[in-house]
């Protein structure tokens, strides 16, 4: 059984520590991410997309390593983050890590967060690194403990129209059963005033980020 895919987009890779592979984690590519990988000495397990973003060297060194390939025509219907996403998870893992989802533009940045909110739920948990922060996306009815240091802060963002149900605890600012919109900054920039924040979400989509310490 495999416990975590890392999925590594093409946007811009802030690496922030190591990534430690255990022998049940798989690393994914979405063409042209698989090039963050090997810049930190991951193996690359399987790449998906057009290979538009590799150069000829890159896929032959990916190949004599065993890197399996899912290739897609240039013209599609998904893109390669998606395409490389739904591989993942038919994979079953219970949870997928996704790299490099931001980058110069806004377009795609905006939308890689949104593909996976609506994915959120439907399988293995669904996450995001960034540099220093570290996101999960969630659809409600869901209830979920992050452990924190005092003082760090996290935020959720509202992802689909109406998020309800939202309830907050050991936080500086708590909610109970609150209602936020698509939109909403009432749930932005709060800080841990315990050891673990309990988050529970009704019903709707969010994005929980947190900074790491």
């Amino acid at each position: 059984m495999i416990d975590v895919v890392h999925l590594f987009a093409n946007g811009v890779f802030n690496p922030n520590g190591a990534i430690v592979l255990a022998p049940n984690h798989r690393v994914v590519a979405a063409d042209g991410g698989a090039r963050h990988a090997l810049s930190i000495g991951l193996p690359v397990h399987t790449v998906v997309g057009d290979l538009d973003s590799l150069d000829s060297e890159i896929v032959t060194l990916l190949e004599q390593r065993g890197t399996s390939f899912e290739r897609h025509p240039t013209e599609k219907s998904q893109g390669d983050l998606e395409l490389a996403l739904i591989h993942a998870i038919q994979l079953k893992p219970k949870r997928i890590i996704c790299y490099a989802l931001q980058g110069a533009r806004l377009d795609y940045s905006v939308a890689n967060i949104l593909l996976l909110a609506r994915y959120a739920g439907t399988g293995p948990r669904l996450c995001m690194f960034e540099g220093s922060e570290f996101g999960e996306l969630v659809r409600g009815p869901l209830t979920m403990e992050l452990e924190c240091c005092i003082d760090q802060r996290f935020s959720i963002v509202p992802l689909s129209p109406i998020v309800s149900g939202v309830s907050i605890q050991g936080a500086r600012w708590e909610l109970d059963n609150a209602q936020l919109s698509l939109g909403d900054t009432l749930s932005l920039s709060n800080y841990a005033v315990s050891a673990r924040v309990r988050i529970s979400v009704r019903e709707g989509s969010a994005l929980v980020v947190r900074t790491l310490v």
